[in-house]
Formats: C-alpha cells, structure tokens, sequence
C-alpha cells in the first residue's frame, strides 16, 4: 500500500511537472496567434481546427489587404505620371507645330527674295532689253563694219564682239575637225600602200606551214599573215584621190596637238550681252536673249570677207541704234 502511495504521489508529482510546461507553450502559442503570427494559413491547413493557429488567418488576410493598399498606391502614381506626360506632350505640340510652320514659311519667303521674277510684259520685251535693243535692231552691215574696224564698244559693238567670237570658234572646229581627217587619211593611205600583195600572202602562209623553223622569216611571215584589215581605210579614202603630202600632215598634226577648241571666248561675249540686260532676266529666259541677239547677225561667209577687207580701208559708218524710249515701237529689223 505504501509503495503504491508512493508511485501514485510520484505519478502525480510528474504529471504535475510536465503539465505545466504544456500550458505554458500552449499560452504562448495562443498569444502568438492573437498577435496575427506569420505563419497564418500555411500552418492551419496542417494543423487543423487549431484555435491558435486559426487567429493566423486574419494575420494573412491583414498582409494582403496591405500589399493592396501599397500595390494601388503605387498603380495611381504610374497613372498620374503618364496622364501629366500625355498632358505635357499636348501643350507642347501646338507650340512646336507653330514653331516649325513659321520657319517652313520663313524659307520660303527667304527662297522668293533670291529667285528673281521674270517681267510679266516678258524677256524679249523693249522696256526690259534696254541697250539690247541696239545690239537686236541694228543691221548686219553695221556689225560688219564694228569687226572691220575692231570696234567692239556700245550695243552694236556688243553684238559683233559675239558674232565674231562665234564666228572664230566655227572656224576653230572646222580646222581641228579637218586636220583630224588628215591624219586619219595618211594613216589610211598608208596601209593602204604598203599592204601586203596576195602574192606575199601566199608565200608568207607557205613559209608558216612548212614545219621548219626559219628564224626572222618566219616572224616576217606570220606579220604579213596578221596585217590590219583594209575595209575601213578603203572606205575611208574612197572619194578622196591623192593621199595628204608631207607639208598637210605636219599642219594638221600641230593643229590636232592643241587640243580640241574651247568657247571660251564665246562664253566671255555671251556673259557681256546678258550683263547688258535692263530687266529683271530669269535664268530659264537667258538662251531665248542671246538667240534674239544671233538672229540678226551676219553670216560666217560675210564676217570672213569682213576680215579680209585691210582695216585701214575706208569702210562703212558704224551705225549705232539707241535705247528706245518705252512703249515706242522698234523699227523693223534690216536684212
């Protein structure tokens, strides 16, 4: 009986002993729960109905309300930025537009300042031409008297300072063309002459195929054999009986060595006749002025005979036509 007591009161003892600690973790875990613990709804699907654990649940639903708050909150900070961005691009773009439209319209005003207008009244009319009705109006002899004389002053002295460049850069393309023919002609006249005979053919092909080496025969050979073709020098001096001497050749070779001619001196008197113009002279209206101006000079064949004449021969006068004063009407042009 004793000894019974006594394990009953030792039972008791270590019951007493370690049911303490249990209430004292299940206290702790019950304060933890009604802190909101972190572990929320994971460890209440794995423990079960726990009470403690079951207060873990509004810890969780706590944690998501706030990142809600915090994810909102943040979503209408990115939209109020884009709606103040759109807001800025709209009140800029007009600006800018404008801006941009008044430097297009600048240029273009800038573009009409520097491009002159042509006359409505037009290029080849009398108040725009000014002194180039002179150099238009006056007659041919008149011109041919200025080249006589070397006088290249005044309207008229304008006009035969362009017949005569013209004049001389004809005369200067003529003669390259026909010395270049020259040259082209001897050469042609010379193969010609110094082709082989069908006879030295003969002989040449007989001496290639004989099989035996022959030295400087045979490479005089096969040359008679490679010799130009003669179509084009036959053809080319067809019509043309004897073959240019020695004193031709030399002549056409000089010429040739210059070089083809330039018009520049053409391009000197154009550029003073248009300098002469009273208007205000487009450059599309430019090629129709001179051709006004060239439509009443003389021939090539009456300034060749012009410059044969001695220049201290007595002479034609010089005819000088003035300005028209405006809306007169011209005189009708000399033959």
């Amino acid at each position: 009986m004793f000894t019974l007591l006594k394990v009953s009161v030792a039972t008791l003892a270590l019951s007493a002993f370690v049911a303490v600690p249990v209430v004292t973790l299940l206290g702790a875990d019950a304060a933890y729960a009604k802190n909101g613990g972190g572990n929320g709804g994971g460890n209440s699907g794995g423990n079960g109905g726990g009470g403690g654990n079951g207060g873990g649940k509004g810890h969780s639903g706590g944690e998501k309300a706030g990142n809600g708050k915090s994810s909102g909150a943040a979503e209408k900070s990115k939209k109020e930025k884009t709606q103040s961005a759109k807001s800025s691009v709209k009140k800029d773009a007009p600006a800018k537009a404008k801006s941009s439209k008044k430097s297009t319209e600048k240029a273009h005003k800038s573009a009409k300042a520097t491009t002159p207008k042509a006359s409505p009244k037009g290029a080849l009319h009398p108040s725009n031409l000014g002194k180039l009705n002179g150099a238009i109006n006056a007659s041919a002899n008149a011109k041919l008297a200025h080249i006589r004389n070397g006088n290249f002053n005044g309207p008229v002295g304008m006009a035969a300072a362009l017949a005569l460049a013209d004049y001389n850069y004809t005369v200067d393309l003529d003669a390259f063309d026909a010395a270049t023919k020259t040259l082209d002609l001897a050469e042609a006249f010379g193969l010609i002459e110094n082709a082989p005979t069908a006879e030295t053919l003969e002989a040449a092909q007989a001496l290639v195929d004989n099989g035996i080496d022959d030295g400087q025969a045979d490479i005089d050979a096969q040359a008679a054999l490679d010799y130009p073709d003669l179509t084009d020098a036959q053809a080319l001096t067809k019509d043309v009986a004897d073959a240019p001497t020695a004193a031709e050749i030399e002549s056409a070779q000089a010429i040739a060595d210059a070089g083809v001619p330039t018009r520049d001196a053409v391009t000197t008197a154009e550029a003073q006749v248009l300098g002469a113009y009273k208007g205000t002279l487009a450059a599309e209206d430019e090629a129709s002025v001179l051709d006004a101006v060239r439509g009443t000079q003389p021939t090539q064949d009456q300034i060749a005979q012009a410059l044969a004449v001695d220049a201290t021969a007595e002479t034609a006068p010089i005819e000088e036509v003035a300005e028209p004063i405006e809306g007169a009407t011209l005189p009708p042009t000399e033959g």
